[in-house]
């Protein structure tokens, strides 16, 4: 059998094509025609080893042909196809790059359209592309250093944190006139587009975005927060709920985004929102209500809002951060723990009692997990695991995981453990998290990359790697999707991508 030598850009590998095919035809005749002829598995391999001859194979119709390669892995498939003009039209087969993608976990290829829309060129791209980022990620650790390019635009005109929708391609900011626009990072020159209209300018806005996995094209909830000054030092805020889809081609792919507003009301109590979390038909706000100089978590139910005055559920006690763990469930990092809170379980109400007696006699805990000084500066967003749901927390110059799984008796369980420590010489860390990496930014330092893993005990991670940032913005972020290989990190000149497919070009060509 003749051997077929491959250049992969790291190492010379030596490919057997009749041996990859064997196991290929074997498998698929096994499965095939067990239900029919009953064949063993050991003569479908003996039927197999006589079809991979000189022309054995290519007695097969092409629908065999095609059917075959979908039983090679993707690695396979790509060596296969450089052996001749027949299984080189298999290996670019839509049935088998729609096959290759539908095995593929959900965190590891994100598909925003119906995967009936996409070509085979489309799904063999998006799929590769994931796994370019995998070897450009181990890359950075060497040394080497992914494709920067630089999005213009001055970042005195961003006026809070940027959102970066999952799959990597929509970056959503807003802006100092009190727009939300998004870029299209796979455009070769992105540029800003409007997605919800201007208001006052200098407003602090906070975001959150809610995924709908009911749809099957992209879409999600997004919940702004507008604060302005009204004289005074006193601050106005403004809650919006928009609905974003996307604008859709003659081929029903994605070409830009369109937001629709479902829900507007004003922020009670006034102030600056610190925090902001969306889920379903809940919204919870951490609030600086300076005219009591206190701190508030406010929830509610967005949907409705009859008017002013309306029904709210309030937590009192200083929060450091939170989230919605579910519509009902709160998760909040404060001093002395992380503790989760039943929202419906509040009685509502509709003006901000003064004073933390009455709101703290009611605050139900579900379950808590103390600490002692306990001093968090970021948490992370959620991710859901079969078992459980997960958060890193920055804290105590550690980052870290948050396990919290929920109990046949509908109690729930909070387990933390170490990801890494984070030097004592960096403060203020903030952090962006997806899938098993993360960047954390200290102020006044550079973006570190990390491998970490969620499970415990288990400290198998690549060294940190650093991107150099400018000095500290405010607002300032740092944003990254491990499904595209993409970070976004703020710089003089922009905003930096950092492309972590850009490496090597022997997946490239294929």
């Amino acid at each position: 059998m003749a051997t077929l030598n491959i250049t992969t850009g790291i190492t010379l590998l030596a490919v057997e094509p009749g041996i990859i095919l064997t196991r290929a035809i074997a498998t698929f005749l096994h499965h095939q025609t067990r239900r029919f002829l009953f064949l063993s598995l050991r003569n479908a391999r003996c039927l197999a080893r006589q079809w991979t001859g000189e022309r054995g194979l290519l007695l097969l119709p092409d629908e065999l042909l095609t059917e075959v390669v979908t039983q090679l892995e993707w690695q396979d498939i790509l060596h296969v196809r450089q052996t001749c003009q027949r299984l080189n039209f298999a290996s670019r087969s839509l049935f088998v790059w729609r096959s290759i993608v539908e095995r593929a976990s959900p965190e590891l290829l994100w598909l925003e359209c119906p995967i009936s829309t996409y070509s085979s060129n489309d799904l063999e791209f998006l799929f590769l592309r994931r796994k370019r980022a995998e070897v450009g990620y181990k890359m950075v650790s060497k040394g080497l250093a992914p494709r920067r390019q630089v999005i213009p635009l001055s970042l005195k005109d961003i006026a809070g944190p940027a959102h970066l929708v999952r799959g990597g391609r929509w970056l959503l900011l807003a802006t100092y006139h009190g727009a939300i626009v998004y870029y299209d990072l796979e455009a070769e020159s992105p540029v800003s587009r409007a997605l919800t209209p201007e208001h006052e300018e200098g407003a602090l806005i906070s975001i959150a975005v809610d995924m709908d996995s009911t749809s099957p094209t992209l879409r999600f909830n997004l919940a702004v927060s507008r604060n302005f000054s009204i004289g005074r030092g006193d601050l106005r805020g403004v809650v919006e709920v928009w609905q974003v889809g996307l604008v859709l081609d003659g081929n029903n792919l994605g070409v830009g985004l369109h937001a629709e507003r479902l829900a507007s009301f004003d922020q009670e109590p006034p102030g600056r929102c610190r925090r902001i979390s969306l889920l379903g038909e809940q919204i919870a706000m951490t609030i600086f209500y300076m005219s009591h100089s206190e701190v508030y978590t406010v929830c509610v139910a967005w949907r409705s809002v009859p008017g002013p005055d309306y029904p709210k559920r309030i937590l009192h006690p200083s929060i450091e951060a939170m989230c919605l763990l579910h519509p009902d469930v709160l998760l909040s990092i404060q001093t002395d723990g992380i503790k989760l809170t039943s929202c419906l379980s509040l009685p509502e109400v509709t003006t901000v009692p003064r004073g933390s007696g009455y709101i703290l006699q009611t605050w139900p805990f579900l379950t808590t997990l103390p600490f002692d000084s306990f001093f968090p500066s970021d948490l992370s967003a959620r991710f859901l695991f079969p078992d459980s749901c997960r958060f890193l927390v920055c804290a105590n110059h550690q980052v870290l995981a948050v396990v919290i799984r929920s109990q046949a008796n509908g109690t729930y369980h909070i387990e933390t453990f170490k990801v890494l420590d984070v030097p004592e010489s960096l403060y203020d860390v903030q952090i962006c998290v997806s899938g098993d990496f993360l960047t954390f930014w200290p102020q006044d330092g550079d973006v570190h990359l990390q491998q970490f893993s969620w499970e415990k005990n288990d400290a198998t991670s690549f060294p940190a790697a650093k991107f150099t940032a400018s000095p500290y913005y405010e607002p300032c972020f740092q944003l990254f999707d491990i499904i595209s290989g993409r970070l976004l990190i703020p710089d003089a000149e922009g905003l930096a991508l950092h492309d972590f497919t850009r490496f090597y070009s022997y997946l490239t060509s294929v």
